[in-house]
C-alpha cells in the first residue's frame, strides 16, 4: 500500500541479513541500526519522487481512457532512486559499510515497480505487496416492479464473485473492481440505507480514499438511480456508462464497446432481472470483453424473502470461480438453479407418454438408470428415483406428469450426447 513505503519495517535489516547470509556474515547491531535508518531515508525520498511521477504520467484522454507514458519515466525513476541512495544512505558511514550497503540494496525491492506489461492506454500498477487487480466488466441493475437488485460480472481473475458484487434487498447494489476496495460494499449499502443518493455515496468514497485513482466502482439504489467512478490509474480501456435502471463499467477492456453493449442489451432485453444482466454480460463478452481473456463470472440477485425457504434475500448467488468459458457455465448454473428451485404451475406439467416418454427413456438410459429396453412403468419408477436423487422430487406429480423444465433439460442432454456421437462417426 502507498502509505507503507515510508515504513522501514517492510525491509528490516535483520531480514535483509538473513536473506543474504550467503554473501554477508555481518550481524553487528550498529550496522543493522545504521541500515534501517538508511532504508527509512530512501523510502521517504522515494515516496516524494513517486508522487511527482504520479502527477506526470497519468493523462486522461478525450476518448475516456487513460494514456500511460512509460519509457521516459521508467528511466528517470531508477536514476533518481540511485542518486538518493548515494546522497543519503552513505552519508556519515565509513567505507566498509558503504560498500556493504550498496551490495545489499541491489538485492531488495523497495516500494513499487512500474508494470512494463501494461498495454497502451493502461494505468499505473499498485505496489508489489498489493493484491492483484480485479480487471473486469460488470453490470448492476434494478427491476423497480419486482424489487430485484443485482450484479453480474466476468473477469480474467480467480473467483471474481468473492470480490465485486454486493447487494441488499430494498436498498441497492454496488460493484467494486480494479484494485478493489471490498469495504466499499458494506459502506455503500449502509449509506444508501441511511438515505444518501448514489452520487453522494460516490463522491464521499472518492474523497475518503487516498487510492481512489486505482479504484472503479458503481452504485445503484432500489429505485434505479445510479452513479459510477473510474480512477485514472485503472488499466487498459477503462470507463463506465449509466443507463435506465442500470450501470455498466469495466477496465482492461478491449474497447468501450463492451460497456456500451452491456447497457443497450440490458435496456432492450425482456425477462427477469437475472436473465437481462446475464444476457448483457454475454453480449459484452462477444464484442470484446476483458482484453486479457476469461476466467470467472458471478451472478448475485437479491429480493425480499426470495432466498431459500424465504429466510433471506439471496435469490441468486451463483459463482464460476475458474472456467475457460465462465459466462456459458454461469448460464448453465442459472438454468440448473431455476430448475431446482422454481416450479411452474401444475397445469403446465406434461403427461409421460409419446415423445416425452421417449426422451425420458433415452436420458435415463444414458445415465444408466435403465437398459435399452424398458416398459413405461419401469421408466416412471426410474424417473422418480432420478428426481429424488437430484432433489427434484417435486418436479413430478402424483399422476406421473412431469415438469416441462425437467423435460427440456433432459432433451438438451440427450441431444448433446447424440451430437457427440455424430462427431465421432465423422472423424
Amino acid at each position: 500500500m502507498r502509505q507503507a513505503i515510508n515504513d522501514p519495517t517492510m525491509y528490516p535489516a535483520e531480514k535483509l541479513w538473513s536473506e543474504n547470509n550467503s554473501v554477508f556474515a555481518i550481524t553487528s547491531p550498529t550496522i543493522i541500526e545504521a541500515t534501517n535508518k538508511a532504508i527509512t531515508m530512501i523510502c521517504s525520498f522515494r515516496s516524494c519522487i513517486e508522487t511527482f511521477l504520479n502527477v506526470n504520467i497519468y493523462r486522461p484522454l478525450s476518448n475516456g481512457c487513460n494514456q500511460y507514458y512509460t519509457s521516459y519515466f521508467i528511466g528517470m525513476h531508477f536514476v533518481l532512486i540511485n542518486i538518493i541512495s548515494i546522497l543519503y544512505a552513505f552519508k556519515g558511514m565509513n567505507e566498509d559499510i558503504q560498500i556493504w550497503l550498496v551490495r545489499a540494496l541491489t538485492q531488495i525491492k523497495i516500494g513499487s515497480t512500474i508494470d512494463e506489461n501494461a498495454n497502451t492506454g493502461g494505468g499505473a500498477s499498485m505496489y508489489n505487496n498489493e493484491k492483484p487487480s480485479v480487471a473486469t466488466f460488470s453490470i448492476i441493475g434494478v427491476d423497480p416492479k419486482t424489487g430485484e437488485v443485482g450484479v453480474a460480472v466476468q473477469s480474467k481473475f480467480l473467483s471474481v464473485g468473492s470480490v465485486v458484487p454486493w447487494a441488499k434487498a430494498g436498498v441497492g447494489a454496488v460493484a467494486t473492481q480494479a484494485y478493489a476496495n471490498t469495504s466499499y460494499g458494506p459502506t455503500v449499502l449502509n449509506r444508501l440505507e441511511k438515505g444518501f443518493s448514489p452520487e453522494e455515496v460516490v463522491r464521499s468514497l472518492v474523497s475518503e480514499d487516498d487510492h481512489h485513482f486505482f479504484r472503479q466502482f458503481a452504485v445503484i439504489d432500489c429505485l434505479g438511480n445510479s452513479a459510477a467512478y473510474t480512477g485514472e490509474g485503472c488499466h487498459g480501456w477503462a470507463g463506465h456508462q449509466t443507463g435506465i435502471n442500470c450501470s455498466a463499467q469495466g477496465n482492461f477492456l478491449v474497447s468501450k464497446e463492451t460497456v456500451e453493449t452491456l447497457v443497450t442489451t440490458f435496456e432492450k432485453t425482456e425477462g427477469t432481472l437475472a436473465e437481462r444482466i446475464i444476457e448483457a454480460l454475454d453480449r459484452g463478452q462477444e464484442v470484446g470483453g476483458d482484453s486479457r481473456g476469461k476466467q470467472s463470472a458471478a451472478l448475485f440477485v437479491v429480493q425480499n424473502g426470495a432466498g431459500y425457504g424465504g429466510y433471506n434475500d439471496r435469490k441468486y448467488d451463483l459463482r464460476v470461480d475458474d472456467h475457460p468459458e465462465p459466462i456459458k457455465e454461469l448460464k448453465r448454473l442459472y438454468a440448473l438453479h431455476h430448475l431446482t428451485f422454481y416450479r411452474p404451475e401444475p397445469k403446465r406439467f406434461l403427461p409421460l407418454i409419446g415423445r416425452t416418454l421417449h426422451i425420458v427413456h433415452l436420458f435415463l438410459r444414458n445415465e444408466e438408470y435403465l437398459f435399452d429396453y424398458a416398459t413405461a412403468d419401469e421408466v416412471k419408477r426410474a424417473l422418480r428415483t432420478f428426481l429424488l436423487e437430484q432433489d427434484w422430487n417435486n418436479r413430478i406429480l402424483e399422476d406421473g406428469r412431469l415438469d416441462p423444465n425437467v423435460l427440456r433439460y433432459m432433451s438438451a442432454q440427450v441431444e448433446a450426447i447424440e451430437n457427440e456421437k455424430m462427431k465421432k462417426r465423422t472423424v
